[in-house]
């Protein structure tokens, strides 16, 4: 059953802040009217979805959303197709464990500081509202732990699976979940072997394909996708974002690190996904021309970016 853990994230994602008196010796924070209806909303879908989830049901609605908002945009951006139909293949099951394995706790600081604004900004188009119905079930954690790391990037670069092998529910041929970055965020250039789609639901990010070509702004329903083995850095400024993903076909679970050493040559470092979903370092090597070649640097190869005119 969701209600005890999830209310309790809701709980201290509302109550994060400075202390005041409330009747009965009550010690919470105090509210805006906007995060306090959000909450009673929250428990109000818990209710009514908690006890069970339709898997049938629920790849449906998430299906419908995919459609709905993507399909506008596949007349500039035809590779959109591929996200819908690998969805509309992948078969979901519940989880054996309804506490996902990377459920850590408490609700990381970066949701709770920037997920009430950023909800308040964010998109109106069927996938965000989707993943809005299911805040209150799925379990953030952070992307990058322990001392590899800066404590502030670490804290910084938070996610959310709702189907995926950690996710709410369960498949092992797709992740599709959320992403949520606080703001003056690098995510270095990396690479890794799965299809990419980014969909900003709320806030701001800059993203760049390569290691020399310029970044580009997405903001709200601005999206973009990344070709297998393409090098990309993301970054925010004084705004978080928010951003649905999706990732597809070859799902190697290993992210590639690039770094530009001092003698001019590039080195990259490979992370590893452990089973709780994060990030692992495992080691480093020396970049090839081979690879080079292929993770497009020189160009903007295999990218595709849209915005909400398009």
């Amino acid at each position: 059953m969701f209600l005890p853990s999830a209310a309790a994230r809701e709980l201290t994602l509302l109550t994060k802040r400075s202390d005041i008196n409330y009747p009965l010796n009550l010690k919470i924070s105090k509210p805006s009217a906007y995060r306090f209806c959000c909450f009673v909303w929250f428990v109000l879908v818990l209710i009514n979805r908690g006890k069970y989830v339709n898997t049938v049901e629920v790849k449906a609605e998430i299906l419908a959303a995919l459609r709905e908002t993507l399909s506008p945009r596949l007349h500039s951006t035809p590779v959109l197709r591929s996200f819908i139909d690998d969805f509309a293949a992948c078969e979901i099951t519940r989880p054996k464990v309804q506490a996902q394995a990377h459920a850590h706790g408490d609700l990381p600081d970066a949701v709770a500081e920037y997920l009430p604004d950023l909800m308040a900004t964010m998109s109106v188009q069927p996938l965000a509202q989707m993943f809005k119905s299911y805040f209150p079930q799925i379990s953030w954690y952070q992307i990058f732990r322990g001392n590899s790391t800066a404590s502030a990037f670490n804290q910084g670069l938070v996610a959310a699976q709702l189907v995926g092998g950690n996710g709410l529910l369960h498949t092992e041929t797709l992740y599709l979940g959320l992403f949520l970055l606080a703001p003056n965020i690098t995510y270095p250039l990396h690479q890794h072997a799965a299809t990419e789609l980014y969909y900003v639901l709320s806030g701001s990010v800059a993203i760049r394909h390569g290691r020399f070509a310029e970044a580009r702004h997405l903001g709200r329903d601005d999206f973009s996708v990344t070709a297998p083995h393409q090098v990309h850095e993301l970054k925010t400024d004084k705004q978080p974002c928010l951003m649905a993903y999706v990732w597809t076909d070859d799902l190697t679970p290993q992210n590639w690190w690039w770094e530009q050493l001092g003698d001019g040559t590039w080195a990259r470092i490979c992370w590893t996904r452990t089973p709780a979903g994060d990030w692992s370092m495992l080691r480093r090597e020396a970049l090839s021309d081979a690879e080079i070649f292929r993770a497009g640097t020189s160009l903007q190869f295999g990218l595709s970016l849209g915005s909400a005119g398009i």
